[in-house]
């Protein structure tokens, strides 16, 4: 439960950040959208690891359902 909390604050804050990225020539600055930038990647990187056991149950299931070839071309993009 605690976790859901967490990823959805962190979703907000992403989302909120993101929506102020848009426009660097706004009033916040070109010094703001690349701290601004800094702050998002790592917090997308953050993300990606909280959902990590989602995204490998995805990709296995995924992978397991396709054709060989469609496997060989979702590894190679992957690389």
């Amino acid at each position: 439960m605690m976790m859901n909390i967490i990823k959805l604050i962190l979703n907000i804050l992403l989302t909120a950040v993101m929506l102020l990225l848009m426009d660097p020539r706004s009033f916040y600055g070109l010094g703001f959208h690349e701290w601004a930038g800094l702050f998002i990647g790592l917090f997308f990187l953050l993300h990606k690891a909280l959902n990590w056991t989602w995204i490998k149950k995805v990709t296995v299931g995924f992978i397991k359902r396709c054709p060989g070839r469609t496997r060989l071309n979702y590894i190679l993009v992957l690389c």
